[in-house]
């Protein structure tokens, strides 16, 4: 069995990562969050999804700290979309870890939680369509391709309407029918019966959750104590 964070460490990764990356935090904090999340990712051994996070984050810092040293107004503009950009890319970072979590695994944890089961059939549809977005993305750009209308910038420039057009309405009617199939599925699985549910999955927190769980609470803590006058 492939090597997975509990998916309520995640939860919690994702909390912590929203907390501080919109709070007045220092680069090093920032820096040292996406740092836990591509520990995350490399030890559930998606080296392309760590290797692609880190590079596009590298990047975006690295433009923002070029925006500053070239000064302008032009370039301050710039600079201040790209630190809110930069700022949102670690929350997108923990959220991807969440999603890549097993169906199965995520009920679970839900249920451990004792959520509402309401609840439980809403999260676990909507983090199992984002990805369908991104399959059927890739199925409709195969289709067009096939009938000689590649989507490049190109098309996307000369013919922009026509591109939007060949991508939503194919996109909103496929996703429709999805949703539809993801909520059947989980309701066929018997999400909603009222006795207690068993699972497949045994959740244990191991080693790895409790250093990415207390090290981003450490990062959480010394943030905020300060502002609420607590000093170590």
């Amino acid at each position: 069995m492939t090597r997975m964070l509990d998916p309520r460490v995640k939860v919690a990764v994702l909390l912590f990562v929203n907390l501080l990356m919109y709070s007045s935090i220092a680069y090093r904090t920032e820096a040292l969050c996406v740092l836990a999340i591509i520990f995350g990712l490399l030890y559930q051994k998606q080296y392309r999804d760590a290797a692609i996070s880190l590079t596009g984050y590298t990047v975006i810092a690295a433009l923002t700290f070029l925006m500053v040293i070239i000064g302008g107004k032009v370039s301050t503009a710039m600079g201040a979309f790209l630190l809110l950009f930069r700022k949102m890319f670690p929350v997108f970072m923990a959220t991807k870890l969440l999603i890549r979590s097993p169906s199965g695994q995520l009920i679970c944890a839900l249920q451990k939680w004792h959520c509402p089961k309401v609840l439980i059939v809403s999260i676990t549809v909507i983090l199992r369509f984002f990805p369908t977005i991104a399959e059927e993305f890739g199925s409709i750009k195969s289709a067009m391709l096939v009938r000689g209308i590649p989507l490049n910038v190109k098309n996307s420039i000369l013919h922009p309407a026509a591109t939007t057009e060949f991508i939503l309405v194919p996109l909103i009617s496929r996703l429709s029918i999805v949703s539809d199939e993801l909520s059947a599925a989980a309701l066929t699985r018997g999400i909603e019966a009222p006795q207690k549910r068993t699972s497949y999955y045994e959740l244990k927190p191991g080693v790895p959750d409790g250093i990415i769980f207390f090290f981003l609470l450490a990062l959480l803590l010394s943030a905020f104590l300060p502002k609420l006058g607590v000093i170590f």
